[in-house]
């Protein structure tokens, strides 16, 4: 068996720091997974990919909201849901993702990519992420699309 060239070591270290360092990307470079579905303006696909621009902020005003959205990110969703009249019959992919990433992405999306000031009283930090995880680990196949009618109940959203 021959040895494994240094060069092949090398770039497996490399791929190996990029990937530790996947915990300290922004908001910004981690929607960038989002905007392939709800594109890079977050207007969405209409019938196909809702839009998030201008309407996350005030999902995640309540804490209801923010529940909702970080078991959408997490956990995933398959649903049919009514956003501004169009119905949406799809399936949103769980993301892997840390408490902090899942944060940043909402805080990026919720304050209009980034261009306006971000309201700490708004968006999820990672510590309350990691609560909703782990308030809802025994409940993962319902609680997203649950959790979307209180929301949609509460504040129209």
């Amino acid at each position: 068996m021959r040895p494994f060239p240094r060069a092949c070591l090398l770039a497996a270290a490399l791929v190996s720091a990029a990937a530790c360092s996947q915990a300290d990307e922004t908001g910004k470079a981690l929607y960038q997974r989002c905007a392939v579905c709800h594109q890079p303006d977050g207007t969405g696909i209409p019938g196909v990919f809702p839009p998030l621009k201008g309407r996350l902020a005030g999902i995640v005003a309540s804490a209801e909201g923010r529940e909702y959205v970080t078991m959408v990110l997490t956990e995933g969703l398959v649903a049919t849901i009514t956003v501004d009249g169009v119905r949406y019959v799809g399936a949103m992919p769980a993301q892997q993702l840390t408490d902090t990433q899942v944060a940043e992405v909402i805080r990026y999306i919720a304050t209009d990519f980034g261009r306006i000031a971000a309201d700490g009283e708004q968006s999820p930090s990672a510590a309350e992420v990691a609560a909703i995880r782990s308030r809802f680990a025994g409940d993962r196949a319902v609680p997203a699309a649950d959790l979307r009618t209180r929301v949609t109940l509460l504040n129209g959203h």
